[in-house]
């Protein structure tokens, strides 16, 4: 992140959407401009979120739980800031019930399932999950982190049999909450 800061004209941070992930990230960029002399502002920043879309509440949260795991199994330190413990069997051993990892098993429900030992906040700290409504007020939340946003790719995440036609639905039922008046 720091190099991004250095040399690239933007950047895509990807630490999940615990704020003090997302500062701690944007701020090693900042940094690593500084360095060289450059103004941060001139620095376009991107956010990718992958994103559980259900409409039971349940299953969405679920789902955020792999996508947690799937941070963990990957980056463990992002579990720091937000205070979260992995109480659960060694991450490495586990994800062989959730091949190639619990970003990508093809039944994401299932990998949730695996690591149901993760606390509730678990989801909160490194997913979008819920309804289409749920998901905005989450992104709600973290544009009012002042970070300077340019761009929000939520990383479509749903469970099996879904019928949700991500694109069409991310366009009718997300972006219509960010349209400016």
């Amino acid at each position: 992140l720091r190099m991004a800061g250095e040399l690239a004209d933007g950047v895509w941070i990807r630490v999940g959407r615990h704020p003090d992930n997302l500062r701690a990230a944007w701020e090693q960029v900042c940094e690593g401009a500084r360095s060289v002399g450059r103004d941060p502002a001139d620095i376009e920043l991107g956010l990718i979120f992958h994103t559980a879309v259900a409409d039971d509440p349940q299953i969405a949260h679920t789902m955020a739980l792999a996508i947690a795991a799937g941070y963990y199994e990957y980056s463990p330190f992002l579990f720091d800031a937000p205070g979260i413990s992995w109480a659960g069997p060694d991450v490495h051993e586990l994800r062989v019930q959730a091949y190639p990892d619990f970003h990508h098993h093809r039944d994401p429900v299932h990998a949730g399932k695996l690591v149901s030992f993760l606390p509730p906040e678990a989801a909160d700290a490194f997913a979008l999950y819920g309804d289409w409504d749920a998901i905005a007020s989450q992104l709600q939340a973290v544009l009012q982190l002042g970070l300077p946003v340019s761009v929000i790719l939520p990383h479509p995440i749903t469970p099996v049999g879904s019928t949700v036609n991500y694109l069409r639905d991310c366009a009718e039922q997300l972006i219509r909450n960010f349209r400016a008046e």
